[in-house]
């Protein structure tokens, strides 16, 4: 088994979603779990980068 530096463990968390949600992001083909983690990903480090900083 190798382990890579940097890479971040996920954590496993219970969402409720609106059905759209889910039924959108599969429709756009496998590995929708990991696109809505990417989505979530990019919406949190836009808003760190147009935070003011102190």
């Amino acid at each position: 088994m190798v382990r890579l530096r940097g890479v971040r463990r996920k954590v496993a968390v219970s969402v409720r979603l609106d059905p759209g949600v889910p039924d959108w992001l599969k429709s756009k083909g496998a590995g929708h779990l990991t696109r809505t983690n990417d989505i979530l990903v990019n919406l949190m480090e836009a808003e760190h980068r147009t935070k003011p900083k102190r």
